[in-house]
């Protein structure tokens, strides 16, 4: 099992979540991504994308990301530019 999962919200963010993906390749986390605006492309082949099937808020996303994860621990993070 990961230790931590860290779950990240997509609405037409892509370059902002990338970059947190090269951020966090060598570590040992579970990174999923839930995607609210279904142009979401993983750089890394460990991220695990969850299609919202359309924009469901963040505060849902969230949810979902959660109810995905599997890591014992969890972190929400929220991609600003």
């Amino acid at each position: 099992m990961t230790m931590i999962s860290i779950i990240s919200v997509n609405y037409k963010s892509t370059p902002l979540i990338n970059d947190l993906e090269a951020r966090l390749a060598d570590l040992d986390v579970e990174f999923v991504v839930v995607d609210n605006s279904g142009d979401f492309r993983p750089t890394a082949k460990s991220t695990k994308v969850v299609d919202a099937g359309g924009n469901i808020g963040f505060g849902q996303g969230c949810n979902l990301g959660v109810c995905e994860s599997v890591g014992g621990g969890r972190d929400v993070s929220q991609p600003r530019c």
